[in-house]
């Protein structure tokens, strides 16, 4: 039996604080020790059924009207009947990046930035926005060495 006297009390107020803070009323996510909204794994609901896939897997999404093309792996797709925007607002913006109005792009399968497309180290060209270029730059000088 463990001694209540060597027990340290819980500070309930610093649960309560923590729990209503948040908007949705959860406790947050944490990732190394850091407060997140963002998850590791995503459950999408395609026709065939739910997929679980890791932030990780995760190479591009395509817009396609009000579904996205999540392409995953090695050349795996699946067609998720979410919004390019719903779905960005679920990855970690740290890891993904949009380059067009229709492509959302994980910033380490970028191999080449030209000037109007990106050309991903699998060998795929996506079309570049004009707009969006500048802060692809400028996310991509924020987690890389530049030479």
């Amino acid at each position: 039996m463990s001694n209540p006297a060597n027990s340290i009390p819980l500070q309930i107020s610093h649960i309560r604080k923590d729990f209503d803070s948040t908007e949705t009323g959860r406790l947050p996510l944490v990732s190394n020790g850091h407060p997140t909204s963002v998850r590791s794994h995503l459950a999408i609901n395609t026709s065939e059924g739910m997929y679980i896939l890791d932030q990780q897997e995760i190479i591009r999404c395509t817009a396609e009207s009000n579904y996205c093309s999540i392409h995953y792996g090695n050349n795996h797709q699946l067609l998720a009947s979410k919004t390019l925007k719903s779905i960005q607002g679920l990855l970690d913006e740290m890891f993904f990046v949009r380059i067009h109005q229709s492509h959302l792009v994980r910033t380490s399968a970028i191999r080449v930035i030209r000037k109007d497309k990106v050309v991903l180290r699998n060998g795929e060209s996506l079309p570049l926005s004009r707009a969006q270029r500048p802060e692809l730059i400028k996310h991509i000088n924020s987690i890389a060495n530049t030479i």
